[in-house]
């Protein structure tokens, strides 16, 4: 029940969202609610909540992504949760044989490549302009976790191998395998995260590891 009043909630304010916030806060809302109708696509308002989402997604990803793949914000904090919420999304919909436009599924790579070259010899994130540290899913990861969380999903989606070298132990944590090469098909870190709409209790929520 408070996932379907929340979601209603982002149907209702997207387009006013649309109109006032036209950067990753518009991106957040309607991968958001793409995401949740497509996994409970039996609400009656699921099909269409679903088409407003991906109405508005689509657009504003190729409007606030420059062709480098470098998100308008110039904030690496907003770049990193922008990925996070297209990957969030497209994974669901991959594993749901559902198109996602071709242009705007290639922006994931490009704007993980430009994640990968800009860390520093520790693995940071240049500090550059606003970052309220904000995240998709509330579980407690250093950045360097979250990044190789992203690396392990790309090298599935995308097929990169200089990804997986990134993703180091992550890619076989994520997996949930042995240590062999992982299939396209693999369960992947974002995939395990979708799981998080089904937990009913906050017992289940903080029993999260950094595995998942």
């Amino acid at each position: 029940r408070n996932i379907y009043s929340q979601a209603r909630h982002i149907a209702e304010y997207l387009a006013f969202v649309e109109k006032t916030a036209g950067d990753h806060q518009l991106i957040g809302c309607a991968a958001s609610l793409l995401f949740i109708t497509l996994h409970y696509p039996e609400w009656e308002q699921s099909e269409k909540w679903r088409a407003l989402a991906e109405k508005i997604l689509w657009p504003a990803l190729d409007t606030q992504v420059y062709p480098d793949g470098m998100h308008f914000e110039a904030s690496f904090g907003y770049h990193l949760i922008v990925v996070e919420f297209m990957l969030l999304a497209f994974t669901m919909m991959r594993r749901l044989k559902l198109p996602v436009p071709s242009k705007t599924y290639r922006l994931p790579e490009r704007m993980v490549t430009l994640l990968r070259l800009a860390q520093d010899c520790v693995d940071r994130l240049p500090l550059i302009n606003d970052n309220d540290g904000g995240m998709v899913i509330p579980i407690e990861l250093s950045q360097k976790e979250r990044l190789q969380g992203l690396y392990a999903a790309m090298a599935v989606l995308y097929d990169r191998p200089d990804f997986k070298a990134a993703a180091g132990d992550e890619i076989w944590k994520c997996s949930g395998r042995a240590r062999t090469s992982p299939s396209k098909g693999s369960d992947t870190w974002i995939w395990a995260i979708s799981s998080v709409l089904r937990m009913r209790t906050m017992r289940q929520f903080s029993g999260l590891t950094r595995t998942t």
